[in-house]
């Protein structure tokens, strides 16, 4: 694919190694500082010509505002030639709109939330639902060993991939709660809504220096991402409690 802007955009917008942000928007500031324009890369036919961030934060908008399918249909038109003039025709055939005012509606800001968005879902929303243990607490234990089919990660000689698995867990009300990792798992923690829109990130973080705190918690379907070393494959425990 010769337009490596919108391969890497979608590569980078549905990541789950690394820190697993998964498909997220630019903040305002960000946008304040005029750093997004995606026209400053998007005719490069080299990766290593791309800005990644750029591309996987319009190929994210792309999908949140228009769905999968147009997205799909012109990612395959793109075969020809990496110029600006081919990639705009082709985004006319597949979305009836015109690429320049797309982009410049794109760099107006952080659009508003709506409700026939495409809810586009971070990879750890399709993990096992573990069920809660009784009224008001939730409990998961697994192991962060690299053969665990679960697990994600890997190690290579001199180098150890951070790994993660991910569950979902049902909220059933909307409240606090109280989220917490054991302290000899030497893991970190990420929990997330599987709703709302990429752009309103509202993951909450335990690392391996706080390993319990009070969290507010929407009614509905949220993620649980545990990371560690690929090298020390520890046991985790992770409970939610209801106050």
């Amino acid at each position: 694919m010769p337009v490596r802007f919108f391969t890497e955009g979608a590569a980078v917008a549905m990541e789950v190694l690394g820190d697993g942000r998964g498909p997220r928007y630019f903040s305002e500031e960000a946008f304040a500082y005029g750093s997004v324009d995606p026209r400053s890369t998007m005719t490069a036919i080299r990766s290593q010509e791309v800005q990644f961030a750029t591309a996987a934060v319009f190929v994210t908008y792309l999908l949140v505002q228009h769905g999968p399918e147009r997205f799909g249909e012109f990612y395959r038109r793109l075969g020809g030639p990496a110029t600006m003039s081919w990639i705009a025709a082709q985004f006319r055939d597949a979305y009836g709109l015109e690429l320049e005012e797309e982009i410049e509606t794109f760099l107006q800001g952080v659009p508003e939330c709506g409700d026939d968005s495409f809810p586009l879902l971070v990879a750890e929303c399709t993990g096992p639902t573990i069920p809660w243990q009784s009224e008001g607490f939730w409990r998961f234990e697994g192991s962060m060993d690299c053969e665990d089919p679960e697990v994600v990660g890997g190690i290579e000689p001199g180098y150890a991939w951070p790994s993660s698995r991910a569950v979902t867990v049902e909220v059933p009300e909307g409240g606090t709660y109280f989220l917490y990792i054991n302290e000899t798992s030497d893991a970190w923690l990420r929990v997330g809504p599987c709703f709302g829109c990429p752009w309103e990130d509202e993951g909450i973080f335990l690392d391996d220096e706080v390993h319990g705190k009070a969290v507010q918690l929407a009614a509905g379907k949220h993620y649980v991402r545990i990371g560690s070393h690929s090298d020390l494959s520890p046991d985790v425990t992770v409970r939610l409690e209801k106050w």
